[in-house]
């Protein structure tokens, strides 16, 4: 919830998400794609199952519904904790 109440904040400058809109920031996991007889035994298979797996993430991005299907608006890259921030320049 903390994640998703930040990412809306830093998000709103750009003007993507209307006060009135409902933002729901998500991980897909698996696609729509599933044909229901699929779908029931996939539920009834995993339903009970925890699951918990750790992974890096390097950016992440931010899609807008255009034209019927949704597409990459804008992609937000992390810093890498091991480079350090390179010195400013005015002749470089």
């Amino acid at each position: 919830m903390t994640l998703g109440k930040q990412i809306t904040k830093e998000l709103q400058p750009l003007k993507l998400i209307a006060k009135k809109e409902k933002f729901n920031p998500h991980l897909t996991l698996a696609f729509r794609d599933v044909k229901p007889p699929i779908f029931k035994q996939l539920s009834a298979e995993f339903k009970d199952r925890k699951f918990k797996r750790e992974f890096q993430v390097s950016s992440f991005s931010v899609y807008k519904h255009m034209d019927k299907r949704w597409q990459p608006f804008k992609e937000f890259s992390f810093k890498d904790p091991n480079t350090k921030p390179k010195a400013l320049s005015l002749f470089g």
